[in-house]
């Protein structure tokens, strides 16, 4: 097994943690290589380590081309809701 390392995002997701139950989006931006999605896999190891169950998580990778169509925001939001139901 390979270890990885990660740098520590402590403000950003302690920023996640603060805001995971308020109904707003949040927005994490940045220039690429700059750690966005080390931060969501950061905070999803967060989340499951506080009982949230890997069916209540949805990832999506825009730059899968198997997800190109969900660039469209009808079908997202169909994507969104079937994953909910």
């Amino acid at each position: 097994m390979i270890m990885q390392k990660y740098v520590a995002r402590d403000e950003y997701l302690d920023f996640l943690k603060r805001h995971q139950d308020k109904k707003v989006i949040k927005v994490v931006s940045g220039v690429r290589r700059s750690g966005k999605s080390t931060l969501f896999l950061l905070f999803r190891e967060y989340l499951r380590k506080n009982g949230v169950s890997n069916d209540q998580i949805i990832t999506l990778n825009f730059e899968d081309m198997a997800n190109e169509p969900l660039r469209d925001p009808h079908r997202l939001y169909d994507y969104l809701q079937n994953a909910w139901c």
